[in-house]
């Protein structure tokens, strides 16, 4: 998605930000895609080593703080 945009800002002469949007094709696929790659990665009986599991709840903890204000960002 990174290079179609930089493609086609070049050739409009100015940013192109529909490649980005929510409701774009790409918007559906990117996290399609991610979503299947973590699920056939690691099998349903995976559970994570102590260390990671810490690592995993801290994130997760603010997994939803970032959900919100990224839009704001954006």
């Amino acid at each position: 998605m990174f290079l179609l945009t930089v493609f086609l800002s070049i050739s409009h002469g100015e940013t192109a930000r529909e490649v980005y949007n929510i409701f774009s094709i790409g918007g559906f696929i990117l996290p399609l895609g991610i979503w299947l790659f973590f699920q056939h990665r690691f099998p349903k009986t995976w559970q994570p080593n102590p260390k990671t599991g810490q690592w995993l709840k801290r994130i997760s903890g603010a997994s939803l703080g970032v959900y919100v204000v990224h839009e704001f960002i954006i």
